[in-house]
């Protein structure tokens, strides 16, 4: 396809999701993957006591950034801009942790079932020593799901890995009643808000 549809200098993606790379490549960015090691028995993002869940998203983006700067730093690679991002679900100012097992999966979607919850995407994008950030905030309304809904789609495997246990871009999308917000931003990088850091940071 074609890239660089904007004046943007190619960039650092600090993230393994293949949603937020499709997403850049929907709007041309031209990017480079960071694999970033995560560290030998460290949990996966998880949520301080007393936390509140619209900071944990902030604090989870912010230490995305911290390590992939150590990151190119450590490797001497050469210098871009950085992009990257953390989605969490909500219930009632709650996260909904990502679904790590089948049982995370079903538990989720019986928390989910039959309400409106909130996705919470927050973007931090640095460049040298500005940085600049934004959070999307989309509503999502699930349909009351039946055991056997939920049980069909724990077999398809598609929640692990995901905020709130479900994909909206995938087999997920069938039990979504309504959508408020960002489509993108639910996926796990909001397209507009995106572009428009790009265009602030001038990169």
């Amino acid at each position: 396809m074609t890239q660089l549809l904007a004046p943007f200098a190619p960039l650092y993606l600090a993230s393994n999701s293949p949603r937020r790379r499709q997403i850049l490549e929907q709007l041309g960015i031209v990017h480079e993957v960071l694999k970033i090691p995560s560290p030998a028995g460290q949990a996966d993002e998880p949520i301080l006591a007393g936390e509140a869940a619209e900071d944990y998203v902030q604090r989870t983006a912010q230490e995305k950034m911290q390590d992939a700067l150590f990151y190119i730093q450590q490797q001497a690679l050469s210098p871009k801009a950085v992009l990257c991002a953390d989605t969490c679900v909500m219930l009632d100012h709650k996260v909904v942790d990502k679904a790590r097992s089948d049982a995370d999966v079903r538990q989720s979607l019986h928390t989910l079932s039959d309400t409106w919850h909130q996705v919470h995407t927050y973007v931090v994008l640095q460049s040298h020593e500005q940085r600049l950030e934004c959070r999307s905030v989309s509503w999502v309304k699930l349909q009351k799901l039946s055991a056997t809904d939920i049980e069909h789609y724990v077999r398809s495997q598609e929640g692990l890995g995901k905020a709130g246990g479900y994909a909206v871009q995938g087999l997920g999308a069938a039990f979504i009643e309504a959508i408020k917000g960002s489509y993108s931003g639910i996926m796990g990088l909001p397209a507009h808000e995106t572009w428009q850091l790009l265009q602030r940071l001038n990169v």
